[in-house]
């Protein structure tokens, strides 16, 4: 007897698909220096609109408030400001 993929691993392959798509996203506009242009067509979208759209939806976020929220909180400063981390 066939199982349906949603069944065995409780999520459609196309909502698996869109996961990865996601991560992939988000991984790029943390740790990448490409333009958010470059990133969805890495990611597969066929323009930077549809791309936009798709991110919003996933995250809540735009792709560049998205990266901002990140590189905010990433900032990190030392002790007394000497270049120094102690």
């Amino acid at each position: 007897m066939l199982q349906t993929a949603k069944k065995v691993y409780g999520i459609t392959p196309l909502r698996f698909i869109d996961k990865e798509k996601y991560r992939k996203a988000q991984r790029l506009l943390e740790y990448s220096g490409n333009s958010i242009e470059e990133i969805a067509y890495m990611t597969g979208a066929a323009n930077i609109s549809i791309f936009s759209k798709q991110f919003k939806k996933w995250s809540g976020y735009s792709p560049s408030e998205y990266r901002k929220q990140v590189l905010h909180k990433r900032t990190v400063y030392s002790k007394n400001q000497t270049g120094y981390f102690e």
